[in-house]
């Protein structure tokens, strides 16, 4: 059997070897091409090192008191002994994903011995979630319909989650915005003067939950705004499509 032997590098660097026959396509790389592709992972795992220890250093800054002696010492030390390894030019691109393995754990290890002085500013771990910033929908139970980062789900039944492991004993408080248009937007205007709530949808974290908010009816428009939403009356709009409710969402009028 005739084929090519294909060097494929994963998330950690290593490089595994796989057998390919026909229906494929290659590009074949010089030792300049070769050693400028591995030279691009390396700096991407660094990136990603990087975006991990900004993450711990900001929950080392957040007020807080320490559970045990020497908390914020033990994380100071670990997190420099990281540095310093990873800019060591002889560091590979495997041991640099181990390095933010390593981050991530010493930020776990934080979070289990210290307490937020004020529950107004928790430690913000939303870097532990899959695609909090709604990029593509990895990581989630389902993928709604993605757009300016922004998901929808029209007309469907659906159960939108994902599952954190192995964190700390605490107090957690899920976050997120988003709302629904219960009926088509004439539905949404007479339930808005009626003072009723149609909403059937709600946000959950374990066994809590509590209802999103309906479609809100916003002001009207600037001008050049008003392809965003469908227009109810003069100065009442009800955000219809993604691109609408991301403006709505940055606005954060809609929490």
């Amino acid at each position: 059997m005739h084929g090519f032997q294909c060097r494929r590098k994963n998330r950690h660097g290593s490089i595994q070897y796989q057998q390919f026959v026909k229906g494929q396509r290659w590009v074949i790389l010089s030792g300049e091409g070769l050693q400028a592709f591995d030279q691009a992972i390396k700096d991407e795992r660094k990136a990603e090192l990087e975006e991990m220890l900004a993450h711990i250093k900001a929950l080392a800054e957040t007020p807080h008191t320490e559970d045990a002696s020497g908390t914020d010492a033990a994380l100071q030390t670990k997190l420099s002994e990281i540095e310093e390894k990873a800019n060591q030019a002889e560091t590979t691109t495997e041991a640099i994903a181990t390095l933010t393995e390593e981050a991530l754990a010493a930020g776990m290890a934080f979070l289990a011995e210290a307490t937020p002085k004020s529950v107004e500013h928790p430690f913000d771990i939303t870097f532990l979630m899959s695609d909090a910033s709604l990029k593509d929908g990895e990581g989630w139970s389902t993928k709604p319909a993605i757009s300016f980062s922004c998901g929808e789900f029209f007309e469907k039944t659906f159960d939108f989650n994902q599952t954190l492991t192995a964190l700390p004993a605490g107090t957690y408080q899920f976050k997120g915005q988003a709302f629904q248009r219960p009926g088509n937007t004439e539905d949404v205007y007479k339930a808005f003067t009626a003072g009723q709530d149609n909403v059937n949808v709600v946000i959950y974290a374990g066994d809590e939950e509590a209802k999103i908010k309906t479609s809100p009816l916003r002001h009207k428009p600037k001008t050049g705004r008003k392809r965003n939403g469908c227009r109810l009356q003069p100065h009442r709009y009800v955000p219809n499509n993604m691109q609408a409710a991301t403006l709505l969402f940055r606005s954060r009028t809609l929490r």
